[in-house]
């Protein structure tokens, strides 16, 4: 009985297979044109993206409610975030 692959991880497949079966090649992958090329990690971009982003949004608001060792309570407008390049 065959393995059921979800989209994602067939798209992975077909790039190692691509690459003979070489993951750095996989990363190092210069076929833009593709349209597998944005899928070629096996993660949805858009998703990943947002996860980037989220993670700066975090890290900053950390960074910004952190004052002499005591964590401030308080949100961060989206100016603020805004200007610190965020958005």
């Amino acid at each position: 009985m065959s393995k059921v692959l979800t989209p994602i991880k067939a798209i992975r497949a077909k790039c190692l297979e691509c690459c003979c079966n070489q993951r750095q090649e996989v990363k190092l992958c210069t076929v833009t044109g593709c349209s597998l090329y944005p899928y070629r990690m096996g993660h949805r971009p858009k998703k990943a993206a947002q996860r980037a982003q989220k993670r700066t949004e975090n890290n900053l608001m950390d960074k910004l409610s952190m004052r002499g060792g005591k964590r401030l309570k308080w949100q961060a407008s989206p100016l603020v975030i805004c200007i610190a390049g965020i958005i």
